[in-house]
């Protein structure tokens, strides 16, 4: 850990350097050597504060070689603004050992660890990437790993390698399958095989518009609720979904999270089995029964956004202002900062990889 130390020391210090001069102490060839001949990309990243990871160079080679086409500038922008945080500097000065999530420009998350032996990144995507060096500059902090983070996939995908099949085929047979596939800042509670097949025969008498309610009242709009923020909460007794007619009580018993559903009463509340499964712009949590609201003859409309995200709304806080971060709306792609150093990043990038 004193390499963190010694980089939030020159961090705070009056003269901080650049970013450019950040990259170029860092080593990152790949990515520093369109910045040196381009005043335009000079200035423009001269406003951007925040975390960036920069792969190393050998990181950048041994994801060409795997097959990542840097062409692709799609593709690529995606993965790069992965790689930056706006307006956050992690970790903090007060940043404790322990796991945490940093929202990307992306719009996914980034799962760190800071223990004893250093910091280390999992993206869901990628194998676990250790930060190999860190070089402050004067908007935050630029961390060398090695290992380009390649953003999660889908949660379509995830659910069909993670075995989630009933899942997805209730999702298709709901023609809700669009709509999941493009959601964005929501959590999602997805039930096993074993908990679709435990309701066969209750899900035969369901409509179509029914089974819009049941699904849609296991998506919580409004941001990432994760579960240790839920045991923090100790109890979130009224959480708003995307079938706007059922609410879910969610609550920590000291051992595992349990959800149910306000209002219904004798169901067995369902257990997170397996938590914060993350997904591109999703935060995934697999549960061991199917959520059954109230059901109407017609279908609730859906939301997919929400001012505040369940957690914040239960304790009064965001997850920013606890952990001493910034804001979610500081984090926002629309950031012009960060749109300037993903512009950036993919252009040398691009050069440096076809060089």
């Amino acid at each position: 850990m004193k390499f963190i130390a010694l980089a939030l020391a020159f961090a705070n210090a009056i003269h901080a350097q650049s970013l450019a001069e950040a990259l170029t102490q860092a080593k990152v060839s790949t990515l520093a050597s369109l910045l040196a001949s381009d005043t335009a990309v000079q200035t423009a990243l001269a406003t951007f504060k925040g975390t960036l990871f920069a792969p190393s160079d050998a990181a950048l080679a041994a994801t060409v070689a795997s097959g990542f086409n840097p062409s692709d500038m799609t593709l690529l922008t995606t993965v790069l603004t992965y790689h930056a945080v706006p307006n956050t500097v992690f970790p903090s000065a007060t940043q404790a050992t322990g796991d945490d999530y940093l929202l990307t420009a992306q719009g996914s998350e980034i799962m760190t660890t800071v223990n004893s032996t250093g910091v280390f990144l999992t993206t869901g995507a990628t194998k676990v990437a250790a930060v190999t060096g860190t070089f402050p500059f004067e908007g935050g902090l630029v961390h060398v790993v090695d290992t380009t983070l390649i953003p999660p996939s889908s949660v379509v995908i995830l659910a069909k390698t993670a075995g989630l099949s009933q899942f997805v085929d209730a999702v298709v047979a709901a023609g809700l399958g669009d709509a999941v596939a493009t959601l964005k800042n929501v959590t999602i509670l997805a039930p096993t095989n074993e908990a679709f097949a435990a309701i066969a025969e209750t899900a035969k008498s369901l409509t179509r518009e029914q089974l819009q309610q049941v699904l849609l009242a296991h998506v919580i709009p409004g941001g990432f609720a994760h579960a240790a923020e839920i045991a923090a909460a100790k109890e979130l007794p009224s959480v708003p979904t995307s079938n706007t007619a059922a609410s879910l009580d969610v609550k920590y018993d000291g051992t595992n999270v349990l959800v149910s559903v306000v209002g219904v009463s004798g169901a067995v509340p369902a257990k997170v089995l397996m938590a914060d499964v993350l997904a591109d712009n999703v935060l995934v949590h697999v549960i061991d029964r199917v959520l059954i609201p109230n059901l109407s003859a017609a279908p609730p409309a859906s939301g997919t956004a929400a001012a505040r995200s369940p957690v914040a709304a239960a304790t009064g806080t965001t997850r920013a202002a606890a952990t001493g971060t910034a804001t979610a709306a500081a984090t926002t792609k629309a950031s012009a900062g960060a749109a300037a150093i993903v512009s950036y990043l993919a252009a040398a990038l691009a050069f440096g990889l076809s060089l």
